[in-house]
């Protein structure tokens, strides 16, 4: 509700019949009217990290709700160099809550409507 850090967008990309959204640092859980038009989607950008936004348990509650075809997280801290100093916990504890996990080697998804799953892309280091 924007009540601690501010206010946030949620954005809905609608394309070649394809349909993404992305949560930004949503903090505080949907109303039914807002998660309305978010159910089905073939992308979701969903943060995972807790503190500034929801935490894993939360964002993969939400991601399941929603049954988007493909789950993209975000906002999460990228490993043991960074964990020490961060508030925000790693993306394990989320991706721990499913059985269909893809690792990309690379940090580009291409959401063409056929995949399915959590999708991960590497760390750009």
């Amino acid at each position: 509700g924007g009540q601690k850090r501010g206010m946030n967008d949620l954005l809905l990309f609608e394309a070649e019949g394809l349909r993404a959204a992305h949560l930004g640092d949503i903090g505080c859980e949907l109303t039914p009217e807002q998660k309305a038009p978010l159910f089905d989607l073939d992308a979701l950008m969903i943060p995972v990290g807790g503190y500034y936004t929801i935490d894993a348990a939360q964002a993969a509650a939400l991601a399941k709700e929603l049954r988007a075809k493909v789950i993209i997280p975000m906002h999460y801290c990228p490993g043991a160099f960074w964990e020490k100093d961060s508030v925000i916990t790693t993306v394990e504890p989320f991706l721990a809550q499913f059985k269909d996990v893809t690792r990309l080697a690379g940090s580009t998804v291409v959401v063409d409507g056929s995949e399915q799953g959590v999708v991960l892309p590497a760390w750009p280091l």
